[in-house]
């Protein structure tokens, strides 16, 4: 039996959390956005445009996967960037991020790119591979 909104509130207001099916109902929803490779690509020590939303509908960005390639400790900078906007630290994802040596870091969540925005990236070194999924949104 699924609860009702206002069996929820009720139950959160006596101290009590009853989410009932409310968990797998919204997992339901994030597994079904549609998914596709965005880009992948080897991160040079300038930052580049690895992808461009389109100028007609946003785009997100669910998954960054970051890959160390070299028996030295890296340092990764990704960033969304709004239309018209340049890369920086008010826009970062990940920014002077440790990467260890041989080592594949995993970000999962929930990204907007906007329409005509951009995903940019680099590194403190060659040697680190990301490869980004996520898809277009209307």
């Amino acid at each position: 039996m699924s609860a009702s909104l206002t069996d929820i509130l009720t139950t959160q207001k006596n101290g009590v959390v009853a989410l009932g099916n409310l968990v797998n109902q919204f997992s339901g929803v994030y597994n079904n956005i549609p998914t596709a490779q965005l880009a992948q690509a080897n991160l040079t020590t300038s930052v580049v445009t690895y992808y461009t939303a389109s100028t007609s509908q946003n785009s997100h960005v669910n998954c960054i996967n970051i890959c160390n390639t070299t028996a030295s400790t890296l340092y990764v900078y990704v960033f969304i960037v709004p239309p018209g906007s340049s890369a920086g630290t008010g826009n970062a994802i990940f920014y002077n991020a440790y990467i260890p040596a041989s080592t594949t870091v995993l970000w999962t969540g929930a990204a907007i790119i906007l329409s005509g925005g951009t995903l940019q990236a680099y590194a403190s070194a060659s040697g680190i591979c990301m490869t980004v999924s996520g898809g277009s949104s209307t």
